[in-house]
Order: C-alpha cells, then sequence, then structure tokens
C-alpha cells in the first residue's frame, strides 16, 4: 500500500524546510492542528530523519488548563513514546497597549525560542499553523491595516521557526486524524469571540463567504502569496541597491542617494524599514510616507533629511539637559573635559593670547582661582564687559542667535564669590565684568568645540 497523499505531500514541504537530523522543537497544544503536525511528522519520520521535542505551552488562562497539559503528556508518551515538555508562561500584559492575546504570544514565543537554545544553533521551532489560520491572518492585517509585507501572510520559514502545514486545511488535517483515530481536544477559548482573531474566524469570515465569496480563503491565500512575491523582489532590489551604494543600515548615519535614480517608492519604504528596525523603531506607514515627502523626525529622535538628491538619515542628538542633571563640574587647570555636544579645552596662559578660537572665555586667574562649568538655568544673568546693570542669559542667546536647541547644552563659566556662585561668562558669548583681566595677567583659557555642523 502507498503512502498517505497528505504524508507524500507533507514530505515534499518538509524537505524543502530543514535539513534531515536536526532538532526539532514542536509545539502540541493538543488542538488538532498540533496533533496532526505530530502525526505527519511521525509518519515520515523514517524517510526524513529528526531529533522530535514536543513541547506544550501552558498559558494559564483558564482553569483547566493544567488537566489539559496532562491529557497532552499522557497522550502523547502513550501513543509515540514522547515525553512533552510542558512550561507555564505568565501571559499578564506588560503595558497599557498590550492586550492579554498579545502578551500570551509573547510569552508563548520567548519560551519556545529558549527550550530550543537546549539543543544547539541549528534547532527549528515548528508550529501547526494551517491555511485557514493564514487566510484569517490576512484578513485580521487588511482590516487593521498593513503593507506588501502584511499582506503576505505568516512565511513557511521565520528565522528558526518553520511552519510546514501553511498548504493543508483544518478540515484535510482533521479528516487525516479521524482516519488514524488520533484524539485531539477542542479547546473552548478558540469560540470565544472576545478576541480578535476569534471574531474574525467566527463572525468576520462567515459572514463575507456567505454574502460575498465562497472562496473567500482562497481568494485571501492567493492574495497572501502574490504579496509575499512582491515583497521578496522588494527584498532582493534593496539587497543590490544597499550592495552598489555600501549602505549598511545598521550604521547609525546612513545616506541614501536618489539622485540619478529611478529607485521605486517601495524599495525606498523598504529600506527606511530595514534602517527603523535596526534601530529599535516600530515605524507607521504614516512615518515612513512623511520620510519620503520632506524632512521629519521619527520616534527617539531619530531624523531624516532630504539633502543634495539624497535621504539622510542621523540618530538623536543628545537631549536637551534636565536642569537638575546638569550639576556643575569643576574646571581642571589643563586638558580636556567632554562636555554636552562637543568637548571642552582648558589651559592657564598669559593675557591676551593670540589664536583665538571662534568660543572661547578668558577668566582672571588671581580673583577666581577655581571654577566650574554648568547648562544655562532660569533666572541666570551676567554682567556684560562695559556694561552698568546685568543682562538674562536668555537674552544673551537670543541676541547671538543661538539655536533653541543648543542653549541648554551651551558652556556657563561659574566661579565662587563670599559663598555664592556667580556667572562669569557664556563661553564665546560674553564675560562678566568681574571676570576680565588686565593685559599680562594669568587666565583660564576655556575654548569649547561643539558639533553644530548640521544645525
Amino acid at each position: 500500500m502507498g503512502q498517505d497523499p497528505l504524508e507524500e505531500k507533507f514530505l515534499t514541504a518538509i524537505r524543502r524546510l530543514w535539513p534531515q537530523g536536526v532538532p526539532l522543537v514542536v509545539a502540541v497544544s493538543g488542538g488538532s492542528d498540533s496533533m496532526a503536525l505530530l502525526t505527519l511528522l511521525m509518519a515520515t519520520l523514517s524517510q526524513w530523519p529528526s531529533f522530535i521535542h514536543p513541547i506544550h505551552i501552558d498559558h494559564g488562562l483558564r482553569e483547566q488548563s493544567a488537566a489539559d497539559a496532562e491529557w497532552v503528556v499522557s497522550y502523547v508518551h502513550q501513543k509515540w513514546g514522547l515525553w512533552v515538555a510542558v512550561k507555564e508562561v505568565d501571559a499578564t500584559p506588560k503595558t497599557a497597549h498590550e492586550s492579554v492575546e498579545m502578551a500570551a504570544r509573547r510569552a508563548r514565543y520567548q519560551a519556545l525560542y529558549q527550550y530550543a537554545e537546549e539543543f544547539g544553533h541549528n534547532t527549528r521551532i515548528v508550529l501547526a499553523h494551517q491555511s485557514d489560520d493564514q487566510a484569517e491572518t490576512i484578513l485580521m492585517r487588511i482590516l487593521v491595516g498593513t503593507g506588501i509585507e502584511g499582506l503576505s501572510g505568516m512565511k513557511p520559514v521565520q528565522g528558526q521557526v518553520i511552519r510546514p502545514l501553511l498548504e493543508f486545511s483544518r478540515e484535510d488535517l482533521r479528516q487525516y486524524l479521524r482516519a488514524r483515530a488520533i484524539s485531539w481536544q477542542e479547546d473552548e477559548t478558540n469560540s470565544d469571540v472576545k478576541w480578535v482573531r476569534n471574531r474574525i474566524r467566527h463572525r468576520v469570515l462567515p459572514f463575507l463567504r456567505q454574502e460575498v465569496n465562497p472562496k473567500l480563503s482562497y481568494a485571501l491565500i492567493r492574495l497572501g502569496k502574490q504579496a509575499s512575491e512582491l515583497s521578496n523582489w522588494i527584498d532582493n532590489a534593496v539587497d543590490q541597491f544597499s550592495s552598489e551604494h555600501h549602505i549598511d543600515v545598521s550604521q547609525p548615519s546612513v545616506t541614501i542617494p536618489l539622485t540619478n535614480s529611478m529607485l521605486p517608492r517601495p524599495i525606498i519604504a523598504a529600506m527606511l524599514s530595514r534602517y527603523g528596525i535596526a534601530h529599535g523603531l516600530r515605524l507607521s506607514a504614516r512615518q515612513i510616507n512623511a520620510a519620503l515627502v520632506g524632512d521629519t523626525t521619527w520616534p527617539k529622535g531619530f531624523r531624516v533629511m532630504h539633502r543634495e538628491g539624497a535621504l539622510h538619515l542621523t540618530v538623536p542628538k543628545p537631549r536637551d539637559p534636565v536642569f537638575s542633571d546638569c550639576v556643575p563640574v569643576e574646571l581642571p587647570e589643563k586638558g580636556r573635559l567632554p562636555w554636552l555636544g562637543g568637548h571642552l579645552e582648558i589651559g592657564t596662559q598669559t593675557w591676551p593670547f593670540g589664536n583665538q578660537e571662534r568660543y572661547t572665555a578668558a577668566i582672571d586667574h588671581a580673583r577666581w582661582p577655581l571654577l566650574a562649568i554648568r547648562c544655562w538655568q532660569p533666572g541666570d544673568n551676567i554682567r556684560p564687559l562695559g556694561m552698568r546693570g546685568t543682562k538674562k542669559l536668555q537674552d544673551v542667546f537670543s541676541d547671538c542667535k543661538i539655536p533653541r536647541f543648543w542653549r541648554h547644552r551651551w558652556p556657563v563659566v561659574i566661579g565662587r564669590s563670599e559663598g555664592e556662585f556667580r556667572v562669569l561668562a557664556v563661553v564665546g558669548l560674553v564675560i562678566d565684568e568681574e571676570a576680565k583681566a588686565l593685559p599680562g595677567a594669568l587666565v583660564h583659557g576655556i575654548s569649547w568645540y561643539p558639533d553644530i555642523e548640521d544645525e
């Protein structure tokens, strides 16, 4: 008697998905899909050998979840002699924006990856998602909003994760189990419509099949395959363009040349998306579109600028210091001192000294032997050289046309007099009357080198 057609189809699929002899961590929930997956793996084991390690994830969301785990462990061991590892996970949402459904998925995948680490780097994680799941996923993504890659649905291979049943329907798998008298458990949470996917499965899809297209699932899966082909073409085009122009999106600053280029918009969008992923940004379609049409700022302060026929992606500038963070720092007699947005060079010299830098302050050494530096604070004022009255530092910055972005970074020199600190200089902008030095006097020479070329 020949091999079952479903097993032949499955064997053809897995030969493309993983090499012989690799460890397989197989997620077994006890439902019909996962039991069919395990049955097919065992049925084809002699023709495509692998080391099978079943695991059951207990989310603890139902009172009978522990009993379900016991049934899976007992049944699988009795049927195939395999021991099933049981991992209890915490499905409590970690943020206000995370649903229980999302938290359960996060915890489940984390447990699967951790278990896979026990069997080596070449271990695959095998999941039982089938074609009905794929249709639900694609429709759900259409309804909530997605791009070309999202329309592709679940991938057969996604890193360590393998989904060999995406070409099989739920009903075909159940018929296969019935023919072999394999039992499974019905999880009542699969019919609970408080979950988004279940509402789509039990309400939206049946309505659309009845009222619009009886073969909706096939149409959605066909759309997913076409989107996957287009997504793969875009990925290949991005790889080629990046290689030709030596673009590495993992670098903090990236330039994407657009001059004399007929680069299609989807390819540029894909490159921007890759940059975001590489730097931990979850970019929406709106944020990517904003970057395509003009200068914009992304989350965490990442910037996109259109300059001279190219897109320039840059890391965030140092954040504006909070006043309480910017405590006074004592200046050394000589040396280099890192400062917000640049660095300071300090030395003792005779006044006046030549070759003054663009941003330099000279403070009389005899009167002010000890100096410190800090950021501008509310209420700061100074008595500029030659003036009788005082002036707010805010007005100094405004008169000197210092961008707001830099005002709280600009180094302010202070000295201690009669138990109180006094502002003696804003480096390169103004000196206090009390800090001036006579010719031939020894001074603290303070030069600031800010990184403001792109401001």
